[in-house]
């Protein structure tokens, strides 16, 4: 205690200074009687002062304790009870199971729509993955039901409303897929076109690297959170009801009027994700793209929240407002709704005939960190070679406003089917090399803070290399294009290149464009493409471990197009020139070619296009 407040005066002080002063009036001696109330009274008095003492002492520490958390997570008061959460089991671990066992990691960050279970932050065990429990946001704040678990990475640098806003990572990403729009009653056309959505789509982001703990660790090794991410796993292990945002989110949207069957049988093939995914009836589309609007502007997110006041929101299934089924992901739209401005956004889009690297987002979050991030967050240094030097000052390294990525060298497969299977397996693999146009698979945009969705320019995805790659600095200024940020204006589009081979296109007779596929579903070129001789060793195992797609299911896909390729096709030409798809000459051309291949001797048949 201070020395002032040790010697602060007492009445036996003041008396014994009265005595000291010839000046001063003395008092009359008290009596025995009025000593004894005096002394009881002053003992009262002493514990009252003690009582209050040790009740500030013991609020500051409270206070000065939570302020030091709030360093490392937002979680408000953290209990070491949770007697009435109930643990959910983790249905992606069952179903990578198989996989796993041929990997040297184990997942470490999966949210699910539920529970988040995890364990030691070590990097030398393997890690369970998180689970996540989330709270139903419908009509109450969202600091008013945040639980009590709630954790995310302390705030960016630039970043003074990060616990006003709740997200967990530095960044949102979303994924969004279109299946179905405005084609909702073309029944054997979507239930090819699942058929492939599962073989292909899905696996390549069940199985991204990202998700796995040494991955983790290592995108963020360069980076100020690199500690607050091991803490994370630790009190995940430590506590099973730990709530974690997903790394990125999958919206796939779907006709609002979609067949009930065939939505409920996509429900069924998309279980193993239902911890990051969404299907959402709506024939709206925002991101990338020549139109303006996406997750930052606020319109796909309102979009999302829309669909849930309407009950379109059919996966997870969202009944009232039951907690343990849909209404996590509703409360998790809505924080990444409300941080959409306080958070590097990402916005990637992915066909549901189409896969990515299981690397590939990897590789998007390691770039948004390097270039879109605060510099005093990261210690990445972006130079041409991409090696990271620590040596290099913080205030040279350039960071960006926006990018662009998209893939470059990829597979094209053309399923097997009636009328042509080569190789009695799932169809023809082709290498498609370094092509001069940004493909449609991976197409991503990044916003760093601070950029508005007006500021950054939109591209049709055939002109997004021209645009930023090819466009001469004299056209650049006198268009008045002030490019990303970055010097020279080429980076500002990153071309994934590693992995080296980091796309996957289907093309089958459900492809509205028909790009590379002539009648009858036989590959463009194909029998030069045959010789080649590699299309059967990539089946063998390589496409497995460069997109999680199996030749088992592959050939799954393959056989029921097959058995189904007539009325699949039939719907495909009543679905051409419907709003938001291809309308080629050359498409219905095809299509219908391969309808009189299948009636020879008859002449062909007439189809009806409504």
């Amino acid at each position: 205690m201070d020395s002032k407040l040790r010697h602060r005066s007492t009445p036996s002080a003041a008396m014994e200074a009265s005595a000291a002063s010839p000046m001063r009036r003395t008092s009359p001696p008290l009596s025995s009687a009025k000593k004894k109330r005096f002394a009881s009274a002053l003992t009262a008095l002493l514990a009252m002062c003690l009582l209050a003492t040790l009740f500030a002492s013991v609020s500051l520490h409270r206070y000065i304790s939570a302020t030091a958390a709030d360093k490392y997570f937002y979680s408000g008061s953290i209990s070491e009870t949770h007697e009435n959460l109930e643990a959910v089991p983790n249905k992606l671990l069952k179903d990578l199971e198989e996989f796993q066992q041929r990997r040297p990691s184990q997942p470490a960050i999966v949210p699910t729509k539920e529970n988040v279970r995890g364990s030691s932050a070590s990097t030398n065990k393997n890690i369970p993955t998180l689970l996540a429990k989330s709270h139903h946001l419908r009509r109450s704040t969202l600091q008013q039901l945040l639980h009590n678990d709630y954790l995310q990475l302390s705030p960016a640098n630039n970043d003074t409303s990060n616990t006003d806003h709740p997200w967990s990572w530095p960044i949102i990403h979303t994924v969004t897929t279109r299946f179905m729009q405005n084609q909702g009653t073309l029944q054997n056309l979507a239930r090819s076109r699942l058929k492939l959505l599962e073989a292909v789509c899905l696996p390549s982001l069940q199985r991204q690297s990202i998700f796995y703990q040494d991955k983790l660790l290592e995108l963020y090794e360069n980076t100020k959170w690199k500690d607050e991410v091991s803490l994370m796993m630790k009190r995940a292990n430590e506590s099973s009801s730990v709530v974690v945002d997903p790394l990125f989110l999958w919206i796939i949207k779907v006709d609002p009027d979609i067949d009930k069957q065939i939505l409920k049988e996509l429900n069924s093939v998309l279980e193993p994700v239902q911890h990051f995914t969404l299907v959402v009836g709506s024939n709206n589309n925002f991101g990338v793209g020549v139109k303006n609007g996406g997750w930052r502007d606020g319109q796909a997110g309102q979009d999302i929240l829309d669909a849930f006041e309407d009950n379109r929101v059919f996966f997870p299934r969202f009944y009232g407002h039951d907690e343990s089924l849909g209404s996590s992901m509703h409360q998790i739209i809505r924080r990444a709704y409300e941080a959409r401005a306080h958070r590097v956004v990402l916005e990637t889009r992915l066909d549901a005939d189409d896969a990515i690297h299981v690397e590939f987002i990897n590789q998007l979050h390691r770039v948004a960190l390097k270039s879109l991030i605060d510099t005093h967050d990261t210690n990445f240094i972006r130079k041409d070679d991409d090696d990271d030097d620590d040596e290099t000052a913080e205030q040279e390294i350039q960071k960006a406003n926006w990018m662009y990525w998209c893939a470059s060298r990829h597979l094209e497969w053309n399923p097997s089917s009636p009328f042509y299977n080569p190789n009695n397996d799932a169809g023809l693999l082709t290498l498609i090399g370094t092509v001069n146009v940004c493909i449609t698979p991976g197409l991503t945009i990044g916003y760093a803070v601070g950029t508005e969705e007006d500021q950054v320019p939109h591209y049709e995805h055939t002109k997004v290399m021209s645009e930023i790659v090819w466009k001469p600095d004299h056209l650049r200024k006198k268009n008045g294009d002030v490019g990303c940020g970055l010097t020279p204006a080429s980076d500002c589009l990153w071309v994934v290149d590693y992995p080296e081979i980091s796309a996957f296109r289907s093309r089958s007779m459900t492809s509205a464009g028909m790009f590379n596929i002539e009648a009858a579903g036989v590959p463009s070129n194909g029998k030069s493409r045959e010789k080649s001789g590699y299309s059967k060793k990539l089946w063998e195992g390589q496409i497995e471990k460069w997109f999680g797609i199996t030749s088992s299911k592959a050939r799954e896909a393959a056989d029921f197009m097959g058995s189904n390729f007539i009325d699949t096709v039939r719907d495909n030409m009543r679905g051409q020139c419907t709003h938001g798809h291809s309308c080629k000459i050359s498409s219905i051309e095809k299509l219908q070619r391969t309808i009189d291949l299948s009636e020879e001797g008859i002449g062909g048949i007439e189809v009806n296009s409504k």
